[in-house]
């Protein structure tokens, strides 16, 4: 009989997991340890992992005020 369990998830080892943001539809363009920089659009997003989530540091946008 052979072992079919799944490989553990990235956040039940304390890894940052992307999926999340990914599903989001942000693309993960660099990452720093348990930081990341991603883009949605115009916009672009520092996350930190903490806690088993992504928490939004700081954002700025290619858009501009007329």
């Amino acid at each position: 009989m052979t072992d079919r369990t799944q490989p553990a998830a990235p956040a039940t080892l304390g890894l940052p997991d992307f999926e999340p943001l990914r599903r989001a539809g942000w693309s993960v363009q660099t990452v720093t340890g348990t930081y990341c920089v991603a883009w949605r659009g115009a916009d672009e997003v520092v996350f930190a992992w903490r806690g088993g989530g992504w928490h939004q540091l700081t954002t700025r946008s290619l858009r501009r005020a007329a």
